[in-house]
């Protein structure tokens, strides 16, 4: 566990080479931590301060060079090396999980924010490339095609919009009939973008934003979807306490698992045997793929969010907090089975002992 002065929100981000985990706080810092457990290194490697708690998701560069994340008013670039500020980047506020999207190709960072607009922006200065502006509050996470030509982003306005990632100019927009707040995903053909319709799940035509499927819940779907590797399965989180998993070709459903408590985005294993997510009952989960059955549940001291898998497919990694002041934690879950992971070297009071020593008087410490 890694202990932060207040919530931890916001999904967990990898580096390239696994080595980093970058964890965004609402006691105003990113983090960047060591995934490896070993008793004579430190966990942290390096904080980040910012003016204003952090309620984005982190991103990584391609590179693992950059970490772009949302702060209040900025999106910041720092340097992922040692936590130095390379630019920011104003906007009137980036929404609560928000993620920036990257692409390479167009060396470019993309970004939704409360003023209405997504923003494009390049990645070496943090100057403008251009803006595109809905009729509300862009909230939703933008999804960049696979061939790094179309940007797809959600609005407040209930549109679920395809902007030209070189100059900003529309494709197409198709009417989800209330805000969306889900991220979009696209398949790896770019045939298909499948996002949060209010209490649907929708699949839509990436060339025209024609509808293909919906499938209807019982609440609604604010979390954003997840596609299984070979593309046959869409898992979603819905508000009526249930997940989600579909056939992607038609939107029938293979199978749902109660979650007892709105659940966070689903995160799929890397081998494809388990969807991992937290839950508004204190957990983290992880559901068999086959069949929906649970393989194991973690509990924690508060609302649970978006996990991250390690490369080695060996940890999931969590952030946790409560809904008052209280702290927040960074959880490192075993795969397998869903124990926790103590230090190696350390018994549990051990650890809890040289961690308070470290941190006391000061503002890192663990729960």
């Amino acid at each position: 566990m890694f202990g932060t002065g207040f919530r931890t929100i916001t999904k967990p981000a990898l580096s390239p080479d696994g080595k980093t985990l970058f964890v965004g706080s609402e006691d105003e810092h990113l983090y960047a931590l060591h995934t490896a457990l070993q008793s004579h290194e430190e966990q942290q490697k390096w904080e980040f301060y910012t003016p204003e708690g952090i309620v984005s998701t982190p991103t990584v560069s391609p590179d693992g060079k950059a970490v772009y994340v949302g702060a209040g008013n900025n999106l910041y670039a720092v340097n992922a090396a040692d936590g130095g500020q390379l630019w920011k980047f104003p906007t009137n506020g980036i929404g609560a999980d928000a993620k920036p999207a990257v692409s390479e190709s167009q060396k470019t960072v993309y970004v939704g924010s409360y003023d209405k607009n997504l923003y494009a922006i390049n990645t070496a200065d943090g100057t403008l490339r251009w803006k595109f502006t809905t009729l509300k509050s862009v909230q939703s996470s933008p999804a960049v095609s696979m061939d790094e030509k179309t940007v797809f982003v959600g609005s407040d306005d209930g549109n679920l919009y395809a902007v030209n990632a070189a100059d900003g100019t529309l494709r197409w927009k198709y009417a989800t009939g209330g805000g969306v707040y889900s991220s979009p995903v696209v398949s790896k053909d770019d045939k298909m973008v499948i996002v949060g319709c209010y209490r649907d799940l929708c699949a839509i035509n990436a060339a025209d934003g024609t509808l293909r499927w919906t499938f209807h819940t019982g609440g609604e779907v604010q979390t954003s979807p997840a596609l299984s590797a070979d593309q046959k399965t869409v898992y979603t989180g819905s508000g009526d306490e249930n997940l989600y998993a579909l056939h992607t070709a038609d939107g029938t459903q293979r199978w749902k698992y109660a979650i007892g408590g709105g659940p966070s985005s689903p995160t799929v294993s890397i081998n494809q045997k388990m969807v991992f997510f937290g839950a508004d009952d204190q957990s983290l989960n992880a559901v068999n793929t086959a069949d929906g059955t649970l393989s194991w549940k973690f509990s924690t001291g508060g609302g649970t969010f978006t996990p991250t898998e390690s490369l080695d497919q060996k940890t999931v990694f969590a952030g946790e907090g409560d809904s008052g002041d209280s702290e927040g934690t960074v959880y490192a879950i075993c795969s397998g089975d869903g124990t926790d992971k103590p230090k190696p070297g350390l018994t549990p009071a051990q650890e809890q002992q040289a961690i308070l020593d470290k941190y006391a008087g000061g503002k890192v410490h663990d729960r």
